[in-house]
């Protein structure tokens, strides 16, 4: 239908253009704010292909701020020049308009999802090693992701590494802790380096330390000893890296790890429901508006949708990010966390549209 391909083809003009603008202002306040640590040393070329990567992840959280804004400003010039009292009166109702959009919509959540799995977790991983290498660290949140050293052993033990090979056959600076049923340290080994050798551990340069009601009874020291451990190398892999530079099978292999160290897992499992949830903030928001934007007697001007669709996306966001951070501290599953802001976005929507709909019957338009 004609009046579905002008909506389609004049919403994704004004998602390019939106895009554009809000990928470019994001860079260019991120530089600002980083300009005073990029010194001549860093080298133009480093700078340029630091903010060559950032662009996919901005461009990922950018998308669906993007198409909100975009639909909002499409119907509102829709509206001011009488093309939606046409399609009114032609017969068409909102929902018939919000098609051409949902299609629009779908397809643009597939494409974050993709953009979020393959090309994103590359991104970051190039701009770690750039800040690592040229820049030192702008920010320091990375610390939590870089290693996770205690490590929950079996028979009561608790592990910690100071360093490690990535297949886990290689630990260096071992602490291993015995605990009884109490959690009272029975027994504490530390090794120089424990290596996998075949079907054992050996431990080199170890002194052991035996306690009884929190007083030591024994102490001895050998040049190396082999160790009754039953933990696989895999438990010491390493599995360091921020949840964002991981695609899903990286996200599920982590938190099967890490659960099996018993190390929190909250981080990585947020980000893998919300890979199935993100995607598709846009077209909920857009969900919520669209009785609204479709209503054939209201005109807006440009500015107007532009403060209409920044309320709802900051309202939206502010959603996601409580229950974010609520998750981090525990109020919430990370299944929930993930799932929740969607459902409150669709149930307002729904409620939104019957609203509008019973409205509109009044007036005798639907």
């Amino acid at each position: 239908m004609i009046a579905y391909r002008m909506i389609a083809r004049l919403s994704f003009r004004a998602l390019l253009t939106t895009l554009s603008l809000v990928v470019l202002l994001v860079l260019l306040a991120d530089f600002i704010e980083s300009a005073g640590k990029l010194d001549d040393s860093s080298g133009f070329w480093n700078v340029l292909l630091l903010y060559l990567c950032k662009i996919p992840s901005i461009t990922y959280l950018a998308l669906p701020v993007a198409f909100v804004v975009g639909t909002c400003l499409v119907f509102a010039a829709m509206g001011r020049h009488g093309e939606l009292r046409g399609l009114a009166a032609s017969g068409l109702a909102p929902l018939d308009l919000f098609k051409p959009v949902f299609v629009s919509g779908l397809g643009l959540a597939v494409f974050v999802f993709l953009l979020g799995e393959i090309l994103v977790p590359r991104a970051y991983d190039k701009i770690e090693q750039l800040m690592q290498q040229h820049f030192g660290r702008i920010d320091s949140s990375w610390r939590f992701f870089t290693n996770h050293q205690w490590t929950k052993g079996d028979s009561g033990r608790l592990i910690r590494v100071g360093h490690k090979s990535k297949d886990g056959r290689n630990l260096d600076y071992v602490i291993c802790l015995t605990m009884d049923k109490d959690f009272h340290i029975i027994r504490r080994l530390d090794a120089r380096r424990v290596q996998r050798r075949e079907h054992e551990w050996v431990a080199q340069r170890v002194e052991i330390r035996r306690f009884h009601d929190s007083k030591q009874l024994s102490y001895e020291k050998k040049a190396s000893t082999v160790l009754r451990w039953t933990e696989k190398p895999e438990r010491f892999r390493d599995f360091s890296g921020r949840p964002q530079q991981k695609n899903i099978i990286q996200l599920l292999s982590t938190i099967s790890m890490l659960n099996t160290k018993g190390i929190d897992s909250s981080e990585y499992s947020l980000e893998l429901h919300r890979r199935f949830t993100y995607p598709f903030l846009g077209i909920l928001l857009v969900f919520l508006l669209f009785p609204w934007l479709s209503d054939p007697l209201v005109s807006r001007s440009a500015s107007a949708a532009v403060v209409q669709a920044s309320s709802v996306v900051f309202a939206g966001y502010l959603v996601v990010v409580f229950c974010t951070t609520a998750v981090s501290g525990g109020l919430l599953s990370p299944v929930l966390g993930a799932w929740l802001a969607p459902a409150l976005f669709l149930f307002a929507g729904a409620a939104g549209w019957i609203s509008q709909r019973s409205k509109t019957a009044d007036r005798g338009i639907v």
